[in-house]
This record gives C-alpha cells, sequence and structure tokens, in this order.
C-alpha cells in the first residue's frame, strides 16, 4: 500500500500490542479490558472494532452494551 516507513514503524507495534492484549486473557492496568473482543469470540456478530468507535457508530455493539461483560468493561 506505500505507506511510509515511519507510519509502518508505529502502526505494527501498535497493532501487535493491541492483539496480544486482547488476546491473553488479562486486564492489564491504564488499557481497556478485552471484554469487548472477548464478546466478539462468544458471538462473532458484535464488536468488530479495535477502540469501539465504529461498532458504536455502525451499531455492532448494542448486545454488548446490554450484557454484564459491558459492565466489566473500563479502563483501570
Amino acid at each position: 500500500m506505500k505507506a511510509h516507513i515511519f507510519t509502518t514503524a508505529i502502526w505494527f507495534p501498535l497493532v501487535i500490542f493491541n492483539t496480544i492484549r486482547d488476546h491473553c486473557g488479562y486486564h492489564l492496568a491504564f488499557f481497556p479490558s478485552p471484554e469487548d473482543h472477548d464478546y466478539h469470540h462468544a458471538k462473532f456478530t458484535e464488536c468488530f472494532g479495535t477502540f469501539g468507535y465504529l461498532d458504536w457508530l455502525h451499531g455492532t455493539d448494542t448486545q454488548f452494551r446490554k450484557s454484564k461483560q459491558h459492565q466489566r468493561h473500563r479502563t483501570l
């Protein structure tokens, strides 16, 4: 996609860290909980986005927002 090397050097570590954070099974301090991603793996019809903004915009988190997992979804 011909991205600049600086953009690539910033993007890939962020994406890799986010993937590890979502799949590790722990809620790390100062980061959002992986509850939305766990819910996505349980239902596969909700919570597609990384930070939740696009899910809110497109309405793909309505069931998640009604669940008790959403109550635990916060930043420590």
